[in-house]
């Protein structure tokens, strides 16, 4: 395992997973996290990634109690993908859930622990106890600084450093892994021009890593592909736009378009800004590199007059973002 994307259970989500190649998703175990739109979906994208792994959440503002819980996990055995599944626990999950959860996995669980969660003043005592009550052999630990930037990333490696230094026989974690995200919650970016977006994900993880190495433990890297890592409710009348969201090592690629009440998804501004991120960002990967940039190809040389729709932009965006991760954690040095 290389790399855990942190996906929502999305219909473009699924497609994007279908159409990687079978080299990148050997080397990926995605984090389906389950947010409140998503939540009759989930069956889709387990059928879509069927006997392969992947890990198991509840997004923050899916509050739903132990019985809906449960009926999701009988969903996963209806749907014969519970042996391919890791479920995540958090330390403010009560004790029935985990016993369930436990009870069933076949894979061991994940203990996921979110920066937010680490200023409970409950935190040290709950999951020292949780510590306590698994075997770590059998556990992989999520720590996830959920969103980060400029203002936040010397602070967020400080806290994950701290937590790291505190927990007993870190070692014995069977993997440990460190997740986080650089998209903003809003795009606040001119519209129909192509503009960057630092990317911070590699800064702390390898921040991360060095303090790790030494304890003989390799991480992994996770991240909230081309998403932030809150909840986005979508309210009817709202306005959406075309956009691209292309990244590269070090920065996002931003084109957003026009609304679709103003014709963002006419193939003539699609073709504008397939264009922008072929010939300006300097960092287009060419149509061989995944499919994703195979569909941004193939409208920048006529080969294909659709112009998509939302979804098919956040399935094209996503299968280049896990492929160039994919690649990028292959070649690290």
């Amino acid at each position: 395992m290389l790399y855990v994307p942190i996906l929502r259970c999305k219909a473009g989500e699924k497609d994007a997973l279908i159409q990687l190649k079978d080299d990148v998703k050997d080397k990926i175990v995605p984090l389906f996290e389950v947010a409140p739109d998503t939540i009759s979906k989930f069956s889709d994208i387990t059928r879509a990634w069927k006997s392969r792994k992947f890990y198991f959440d509840l997004h923050a503002a899916l509050e739903i109690d132990n019985e809906k819980y449960f009926e999701l996990i009988d969903k996963c055995i209806m749907d014969d993908v519970l042996s391919d599944m890791i479920p995540a626990v958090h330390v403010s999950d009560n004790s029935e859930k985990i016993a369930k959860v436990k009870e069933v996995s076949a894979n061991g669980i994940a203990i996921r622990v979110t920066t937010n969660e680490l200023s409970d003043p409950d935190f040290d005592f709950s999951f020292s106890d949780m510590l306590r009550e698994n075997e770590l052999s059998n556990c992989d630990l999520i720590l996830d600084a959920q969103f980060i930037n400029n203002d936040t990333l010397n602070t967020q490696i400080f806290v994950l450093k701290s937590t790291l230094s505190t927990i007993p026989n870190l070692a014995s974690f069977r993997r440990i892994i460190i997740a986080s995200g650089s998209i903003p919650d809003t795009l606040n970016v001119p519209k129909e021009e192509l503009v960057s977006i630092q990317r911070f994900e590699k800064l702390l993880f390898e921040n991360i890593r060095k303090a790790l190495m030494p304890k003989g433990i390799e991480p992994i890297f996770s991240d909230y592909t081309i998403s932030h890592y809150s909840y986005f409710e979508f309210i009817p009348g709202m306005q959406m736009s075309f956009k691209i969201r292309y990244a590269a090592e070090n920065e996002y690629f931003i084109y957003k378009g026009l609304t679709l009440k103003k014709g963002g998804l006419k193939i003539d501004k699609v073709l504008e800004g397939c264009k922008a991120i072929i010939e300006k960002s300097g960092h287009f990967k060419g149509p061989d590199f995944s499919w994703g940039d195979t569909e941004i190809y193939d409208r920048y040389s006529g080969e294909t007059t659709g112009p998509g729709n939302l979804q098919s932009w956040v399935s094209i965006d996503e299968n280049h973002h896990i492929t160039l991760m994919v690649n990028l954690l292959s070649n690290r040095s």
